[in-house]
């Protein structure tokens, strides 16, 4: 719905409405306001089909029913009131099937229970993502829920995007206070709060089991603060906390002046069990219960964190280097099965449902100055990045990202100089896969030189006449003549490629002549032309026969040209020479031509070409 577009008029009776819902949720009226809903009959079986603003608002008018998403919803930043609080909370089972929730905006820094569900009791939540959410409220507050009692199950959902969660007391990523399950969630999402028990996935922890969950995004907080959890508030005498498979790259900040409680996984430990996890962001604050997994308390076997990235040392039986930590034969008794993922070397463990599986093929094709890169696209894939190398194997720089392309061409190249290539795609979710790898040299690309005539006849008739077959991309031809077989030949004239005959009248009777005719064209000499520090480098392709070459110069085009080589022979193995002009000044043009003489005397000139230095 878009408020934009209405009359003042119907503004008014909207306010009313809205009034009238807020009534609703707090109890003071019993009058029964149904909402738009989809289709369905609201059962597991045959859930309500969610496919707008207003049905998703109608989920508040039956919090048992169960209701599914059909697409993605944007709320274009219009103030959302959470479903329902703590009590009255939601009791049904909300599936996002794959879709997600976007641009959620909840301004209430006076309320409390705030998501969007304010609570939920066994209930089922999954298969949704918060994307762009910014909520602004007090205590209770997650991006998907404020509260989460007893007995609900939350599976594969997400906050992400440029999401912002700000509370008070009992703040977390995705859910502010949780009991039941959590599993094979993660936050990129941003929290922030005054005050204390903040986590990055869920601020207070109450009975709660978190499997497979991960958090990446920025924490601050006043006190007991944690990448994962904040706090464990249940009594001591039972694990009011289980928290298994999860890891947090989350940068966390405690900005109490004299006391914290931080940790890389969990602000305070309560009689927990913490197994099969790690940490790999930082902890910023004063010393007091600071800690790389468990700000205070103890965390269980088979944790680890990366003590270059972290700064801690203890427990030094947890403490891994960054080497060791993208290392799987680091992390003891962790199920690489069925549960996590590690590209050796290169990522820490991520979940394997991340994988990127499909092989990435590049191939390469070198020019005149340029590498030009394709490959194949893979599913499960955010982007690609492009790394250039100077030696087989790396060290390999980034040179590009792109995120749907699949070619790419590298201008930042030097001719004749090998280069080595490799795409890596990645996922925002820890997924890594290289290509294989592809060396590719550019160069001044051969020229296309014409093929030599085929057909050549010859008839005397008061001198003598020549035929031959036209050759495709000749400009033109040369007419050679020897008096003795196999040359010398001398060029007696060059004519245009579409006259294939020749007229020879100054032959004279008695005397044996040779003919050779020669097929030319503009790529017969080919000049690239650059700048090698202060002076001008010049390179041509050579012909077999080629026996000495002259370079000329102007600063004019087509002008009076000076040689500044001439009839310098031609000794080198390379199909390539190249020459070095010094003489020159900076903002002054430059045009070059080079001229190449062949073992019969004939003179061969490229294109001019210019620079300016």
């Amino acid at each position: 719905m878009n408020f934009k577009k209405l009359s003042n008029k119907t503004r008014l009776s909207m306010t009313f409405l809205l009034e009238l819902s807020i009534f609703i949720l707090s109890g003071i009226n019993t009058t029964k306001v149904l909402a738009s809903v989809g289709n369905g009959s609201g059962t597991n079986a045959d859930p309500y089909i969610i496919t707008s603003v207003e049905q998703l608002s109608g989920v508040r008018d039956n919090l048992s029913a169960s209701y599914k998403l059909a697409n993605d919803i944007d709320l274009d930043n219009l103030t959302w009131i959470p479903i329902e609080n703590n009590t009255t909370p939601f009791i049904g089972t909300f599936d996002g099937n794959g879709y997600a929730i976007q641009n959620l905006k909840i301004n209430q820094p006076s309320q409390s229970y705030v998501g969007l569900f304010g609570s939920i009791n066994n209930a089922t939540v999954k298969n949704i993502s918060i994307v762009d959410a910014n909520i602004i409220s007090s205590n209770y507050t997650g991006g998907l829920s404020g509260y989460s009692n007893i007995n609900s199950t939350i599976s594969n959902c997400s906050v992400t995007g440029s999401s912002t969660i700000t509370g008070s007391m009992h703040t977390g990523g995705l859910v502010g206070y949780g009991s039941g399950l959590i599993e094979k969630c993660f936050t990129t999402t941003d929290v922030t709060s005054n005050s204390q028990n903040i986590g990055g996935l869920v601020g207070s922890a109450d009975s709660l089991i978190i499997k497979e969950c991960f958090t990446t995004g920025n924490i601050k907080a006043c006190n007991i603060v944690g990448g994962i959890v904040g706090r464990n508030v249940s009594d001591s005498k039972v694990i009011g906390l289980k928290m298994q498979n999860c890891y947090s790259l989350s940068n966390i900040e405690a900005t109490h002046p004299t006391a914290i409680y931080a940790g890389g996984l969990l602000g305070i430990s309560n009689n927990d069990v913490i197994n099969y996890c790690y940490f790999a962001g930082t902890i910023k604050g004063v010393d007091l219960f600071k800690g790389a997994l468990v700000g205070y308390g103890d965390s269980t076997a088979n944790d680890y964190f990366d003590t270059n990235v972290t700064g801690f040392t203890s427990p030094s039986n947890a403490a891994k280097t960054t080497i060791e930590m993208k290392q799987k034969n680091t992390f003891v008794g962790w199920d690489f099965a069925n549960t996590w993922s590690i590209d050796e070397g290169s990522t820490y463990p991520y979940f394997k449902k991340y994988e990127i599986t499909t092989p990435i093929k590049l191939t390469t094709t070198a020019g005149d100055n340029v590498v030009d890169l394709s490959w194949n696209l893979a599913s499960n894939t955010g982007r690609y990045e492009v790394k250039k190398a100077i030696t087989a194997g790396g060290t390999y720089t980034t040179i590009a990202t792109t995120s749907t392309s699949d070619d790419y061409s590298d201008t930042n190249v030097i001719n004749g100089t090998t280069y080595y290539y490799i795409i890596t795609a990645l996922n925002d979710f820890g997924g890594h896969t290289n290509s294989n790898e592809v060396a590719a040299t550019p160069n001044v690309p051969e020229p296309s030189v014409p093929d030599a005539p085929t057909n050549l006849i010859s008839s005397p008739d008061n001198g003598v006449y020549l035929w031959w077959q036209q050759v495709q991309n000749a400009t033109g031809y040369n007419i050679k003549r020897s008096l003795i077989a196999g040359g010398s030949y001398t060029n007696i004239l060059t004519i245009p490629t579409e006259q294939c005959y020749f007229y020879d009248n100054t032959a004279e009777e008695r005397i044996t002549y040779y003919y050779v005719v020669t097929a030319v064209n503009a790529n017969g000499r080919y000049l690239n032309i650059s700048m090698d520090g202060n002076a001008v480098k010049l390179k041509w392709y050579t012909f077999p026969g080629d026996v000495s070459y002259s370079i000329k110069k102007s600063t004019v085009p087509n002008g009076t040209y000076s040689y500044i080589a001439t009839d310098v022979d031609i000794n080198t193995v390379s199909n390539y020479i190249s020459l070095v002009d010094n003489n020159v000044n900076s903002g002054t043009s430059y045009y070059y031509i080079v001229e190449t003489k062949n073992s019969s005397g004939d003179v061969q000139a490229s294109g001019e070409i210019s620079i300016t230095p």
